[in-house]
């Protein structure tokens, strides 16, 4: 039985494919912590930091954001530039919503 050259080249192309996907195994990069630097530049928060006191800002109004009330237990937050779920008893960073939007003057 002769395959004809579509179903090879499509074959091929899904062997090539998940040998790339499978053997890539470079180190995700790092994350940041949620800290200041010395000129108060916030770094990428991350899950389950505790983002300091003066970086968090609390949302009050979600509906702004596209947001409905937050879970149970968690509120949102901006942190770093990021739209952020904070755990209210520990203060953690739960997760992270997305990247906000640079203001320009």
């Amino acid at each position: 039985m002769r395959l004809s050259p579509r179903i090879t080249a499509a074959s091929l192309a899904l062997v090539v494919t998940t040998a790339v996907v499978v053997l890539d195994r470079r180190e995700p990069l790092a994350p940041r912590p949620a800290h200041a630097d010395e000129a108060g530049i916030v770094a990428t928060p991350v899950i389950g930091d505790v983002p300091r006191e003066g970086l968090v800002t609390p949302i009050e109004r979600p509906g702004i954001f596209g947001l409905g009330i937050s879970p149970s237990g968690s509120r949102y937050a901006m942190v770093g530039g990021y739209l952020v779920r904070i755990d209210l008893k520990s203060g953690k960073i739960v997760s992270i919503l997305r990247r906000l939007p640079t203001m320009q003057h």
